[in-house]
């Protein structure tokens, strides 16, 4: 009879595919479910975030168009305490700021009908009707900004 070989052994570590158990396969699933729910609300986080960032983006960007257009033209728009005016035998209304007329255009039925009632003028507002002559000179047009040049193409 002959002797084998002598085989010498050692200690080694590496990754073998190997069959779980039970109670390995119940971990797993845990740790699986876990890991879902915890990327679900990271993604919800994430979602929040870049709502937050797009709203501040936007919020930044019509600034910058809104100051730049104010810039380029030279007007802007702004509240004022001025007066609206009521011009019934013309059926014009328009506001007047320091003497100037802005944004003349044709009253609505509703309004003249308002005013004919008593309704519109005398609520406290800062109103004001107007009986204006047919001879009198229509004022120099004043910027509404309808004409406003637009930037087109431009970084806004």
């Amino acid at each position: 009879m002959t002797k084998s070989p002598k085989m010498d052994k050692t200690n080694v570590t590496v990754n073998l595919h190997l069959k779980l158990t039970k109670d390995e396969l119940h971990a797993r699933s845990h740790d699986c479910a876990r890991l879902i729910d915890e990327l679900d609300k990271s993604e919800a986080e994430f979602k929040e975030i870049k709502k937050e960032w797009n709203d501040k983006h936007k919020e930044l960007r019509g600034d910058i168009k809104e100051l730049a257009l104010a810039h380029v033209t030279g007007h802007e728009y702004r509240e004022v305490e001025c007066e609206q005016v009521f011009d019934l035998k013309a059926k014009k209304t328009w506001y007047d700021f320091d003497g100037a007329e802005y944004e003349k255009r044709d009253m609505t039925e509703y309004e003249i009908a308002q005013i004919k009632q008593g309704s519109l003028l005398g609520d406290g507002a800062n109103v004001k009707a107007a009986t204006k002559q047919k001879d009198d000179p229509e004022p120099d047009p004043v910027f509404d900004g309808s004409d406003a040049p637009r930037v087109a193409n431009g970084p806004f």
